[in-house]
């Protein structure tokens, strides 16, 4: 236990002797640090954090790998909840700050893991969460911890992540404008040629990111901030300071190399070339791999659930669907209404909202004598198709050892 205790710390000073070594990459931890920030002002937003996990607005949502968390959410009262949101807050303000000192990498790093840490423990604790840009930081914070040439594998993942984005977008969700969440200031033909443009921008100009020439770099970067600044007003302010954040390594690398002190290579040509390091290889394959298994779970990820937990999910397409919860009791059958509380962006028509919902219904109803059986079945589409798929179809859903992971239950339909 001593032996691998003394190599994980002799593996920690050598990331921090990494980061104070590469230029900028310090400043990056600044900026990195920042999306925690931004985190706790969008969890902070009409006390969506606090709702969530109380219950008061919201259903008591779980990952499948955690189905009992309403439970474990319940030891702490709302003002307790209230109290660790605004810990993680000043947290997070004080670990942004101590990046700006450069004598305080080590307080910095092991705070920033900290940070880490804590954050996914946060997101983990509720389904409600789940998003995008958390999967994002996540990612990117887990590879300027631990990550060799870290620089080089956190612009890749940048690429990855907008190449992942573009290839969710096609389709006639997103091209038509269907996929929007609120009104966009553009419409008609200028509609449609901006949705058409973003998955080009998405899938062919970022890889500009990674040219050795500047004004082709510079070119893609000005279109991805115009694209994030004009999101702004459709997805609200995290989702573009999120990637601001994110996108910041970007610009201070154009900066040193504007003050000379660091060239700016191929990436790309290196990684076509094999002359990347071999862990970028092997953690962008990872990537790839869970950006491709919801298609080999599913037919189509946007209607499910548990098959995309590890992947991306963006603003791609709208779904409507039609559930339906029975518990059977003696010689009644009591039919329950979809849940009417306040759900996080894409949750409305999630088969894990509805298995959760069953889930505390089946705990409930084991303590009455009458009870048989709870049924479950869901029908669901994208707004653009034509017919509707079923998602769930459960005889008894509290007989399943585990609830939550019923879309690979017999009866279901993916």
């Amino acid at each position: 236990m001593k032996r691998e205790w003394s190599s994980l710390i002799e593996f920690s000073k050598q990331q921090i002797q990494n980061i104070q070594k590469e230029p900028g990459l310090r400043l990056y931890g600044f900026f990195l640090s920042l999306t925690h920030l931004w985190s706790f002002l969008y969890w902070k937003q009409g006390d969506f954090f606090i709702h969530s996990q109380s219950g008061l607005n919201s259903e008591a949502l779980c990952f499948p790998f955690f189905p009992n968390c309403d439970v474990w959410r319940s030891l702490l009262s709302l003002s307790q909840w209230s109290y660790v949101l605004w810990t993680y807050g000043l947290f997070s303000l004080m670990i942004t700050l101590l990046f700006l000192f450069e004598k305080k990498s080590k307080w910095s790093y092991w705070g920033f893991t900290i940070l880490t840490l804590t954050k996914l423990s946060l997101h983990l604790s509720n389904y409600n969460f789940m998003g995008n840009y958390h999967y994002m930081i996540h990612c990117l914070s887990f590879l300027f911890l631990w990550a060799s040439h870290k620089k080089q594998i956190i612009k890749y993942f940048l690429v990855a992540f907008y190449i992942s984005a573009g290839l969710l977008k096609v389709n006639l969700d997103w091209l038509s404008g269907a996929a929007m969440i609120s009104q966009p200031l553009l419409s008609g033909k200028f509609l449609s040629f901006s949705l058409f443009y973003v998955v080009l921008l998405e899938l062919v100009f970022v890889f500009a990111l990674l040219s050795s020439k500047k004004f082709l770099r510079w070119t893609a970067l000005v279109q991805l901030l115009a694209f994030h600044a004009f999101s702004w007003h459709i997805v609200g302010f995290f989702y573009p300071l999120v990637m601001f954040s994110l996108l910041s390594l970007f610009f201070i690398d154009e900066f040193l190399y504007f003050k000379g002190k660091i060239q700016i290579p191929s990436l790309g040509q290196d990684l076509i070339r094999g002359q990347a390091a071999k862990s970028t290889y092997l953690l962008l394959v990872l990537f790839w791999l869970l950006q491709a298994s919801p298609y080999l779970i599913t037919s189509d990820p946007s209607l499910s659930g548990a098959a995309r937990l590890g992947s991306l999910n963006m603003f791609d397409a709208n779904t409507e669907c039609h559930p339906l919860l029975v518990v059977h009791k003696g010689n009644q059958w009591i039919h329950l209404d979809r849940p009417l509380r306040s759900l996080g962006v894409r949750l409305n028509c999630d088969p894990l909202v509805y298995l959760n919902q069953a889930h505390k219904l089946c705990r409930k109803q084991k303590e009455t004598p009458e009870f048989k059986k709870l049924t479950l079945s869901l029908l669901s589409k994208r707004v653009t198709g034509s017919e509707y798929i079923k998602i769930l179809d459960l005889q008894d859903v509290c007989a399943l050892s585990f609830p939550l992971w019923g879309e690979f239950a017999s009866g279901s339909e993916l």
